[in-house]
């Protein structure tokens, strides 16, 4: 049995690369907070994968939705990110 999808990628180096990338360029936008970090971001996903297989999609856009907003340096328009709060 192999390591889930995401969490290959995660430990792929070229993927890890990116993910950090990613990250770092959101971080010096201002866009999230300063110690967030590319496998945090990846267990936020991959949680909120994980939540859609077990309840439904809605669910798991919801707390993804959540969990981005609390990645965000600041919580001004935090409603624009959240499913059904449009």
């Amino acid at each position: 049995m192999g390591l889930p999808p995401l969490i290959a990628a995660v430990a792929d180096e070229s993927e890890r690369s990116r993910g950090e990338g990613l990250v770092a360029r959101a971080r010096a936008a201002g866009e999230v907070r300063p110690d967030v970090t590319a496998p945090d971001l990846y267990a936020l996903v991959n949680a909120a994968a994980w939540a859609g297989e077990q309840s439904s999609v809605l669910q798991a856009e919801r707390l993804l939705g959540f969990g981005l907003t609390g990645f965000r340096a600041s919580t001004a328009g935090a409603d624009d990110h959240m499913p059904g709060r449009r």
